[in-house]
């Protein structure tokens, strides 16, 4: 995993907007075909959205993380990170993003023998212990990553940030589109 750093980027400011505008709504009641409606209901938006304006901290290892930095948003670890660092951090007026791997198996993660071997692929190039995942069959383990954001909503995060989406472009060991 990335180590600590800051950024600022409308790409990544995008993603998560976007993404937290789904924390709302826990995954496993969603229909595989469900449209999401982010239009605000009033004058004022119902789910929180990053500005180009905001510090963020980004810090996925190295746990517990450093609450010191200056950042209005971190960006944290789903499992790594305590119910109590999320609270502390809200109190604070801080923002919490939580990372989840949503393509991508890994054997450290407290859900790992729940994904069936048949949608394992080739190694994370990069990542120790990673193997993609065969999104292309992922109602085979849908129920798993819907629990990953249910947790997310119950950890009380802010967003998400669902990382390795990008399957198609990779060798996983699978025939992956951009649709799947």
């Amino acid at each position: 995993m990335p180590t600590t750093n800051n950024i600022r980027s409308w790409g990544f400011l995008l993603s998560i907007s976007i993404l937290s505008a789904c924390i709302p709504t826990p995954a496993e009641t969603l229909p595989t075909n469900a449209i999401i409606d982010t239009t605000p209901k009033s004058n004022s938006p119902y789910y929180w959205s990053p500005s180009p304006s905001d510090a963020f901290q980004i810090q996925l290892s190295d746990y517990p993380p450093d609450l010191s930095v200056d950042a209005s948003v971190f960006e944290l670890d789903l499992f790594e990170t305590s119910q109590e660092i999320i609270d502390s951090l809200h109190q604070s007026g801080k923002k919490v993003i939580c990372y989840l791997n949503t393509g991508a198996w890994e054997e450290y993660r407290p859900d790992a023998s729940d994904f069936p071997s048949t949608v394992l692929g080739k190694d994370y190039i990069g990542w120790e212990g990673e193997r993609w995942l065969d999104v292309s069959n992922y109602e085979a383990f849908r129920s798993i990553i819907g629990a990953r954001f249910d947790l997310a909503l119950s950890k009380g995060c802010d967003g998400v940030d669902a990382d390795n989406t990008n399957g198609f472009q990779q060798n996983t060991g699978f025939i992956i589109t951009s649709q799947d």
